[in-house]
């Protein structure tokens, strides 16, 4: 997204699915530097292969939810720099501090693989009401969990785990509020 997004009729959702040509599940949602996706405080549902937020998005008091376009897309979330394997979709903390949705951040569906988080820094949370990270569909085997890795995470908001095959803690997580 090149312009500035800006929905003046609250109550509307707005849904984006980035698929380039309604086969692969292959697109990536780009929103550049000083760019803004706002809602007036409406939903926001975002279905994408990877995620490119350079610009921010801003549900206001409403949720914002973002997963994977393919079944089985391992999303990492956190951590400064994107490392491993290239099928996995990105939500790096400069990312995630781009994001204004006090109504909850949901991360992930019932179609996503594992979710990795790595590093959530206080102040990258700050602005979203409550994180909730999915990972249940039974049907992909033993990809289905949410794995805390790497660094020590903290989630200033809340934090609601949903999660088919367990919660790993290789790291400590700390919330704030509920």
């Amino acid at each position: 997204i090149f312009g500035d997004v800006t929905m003046s009729v609250g109550s509307k959702p707005l849904v984006i699915h980035t698929d380039t040509d309604g086969s692969n599940n292959d697109g990536t949602l780009t929103v550049q530097t000083d760019k803004t996706i706002g809602t007036a405080n409406s939903d926001v549902t975002l279905t994408v292969y990877d995620l490119d937020l350079s610009g921010s998005i801003d549900a206001g008091t409403a949720a914002t939810t973002i997963h994977g376009s393919s079944s089985a897309q391992t999303i990492q979330l956190g951590g400064s720099t994107r490392v491993g394997d290239s099928g996995d979709m990105w939500i790096l903390n400069a990312e995630l501090e781009r994001i204004t949705s006090q109504g909850g951040l949901t991360i992930g569906s019932s179609i996503s693989g594992k979710v990795e988080v790595s590093g959530i820094e206080d102040s990258t949370s700050d602005m979203v009401g409550g994180i909730t990270l999915v990972s249940t569909d039974s049907s992909i085997g033993a990809d289905i969990f949410v794995l805390f890795k790497s660094a020590v995470s903290f989630f200033n908001q809340g934090l609601t785990v949903q999660a088919a095959g367990g919660v790993i803690l290789s790291k400590s997580v700390t919330t704030k509020d509920s």
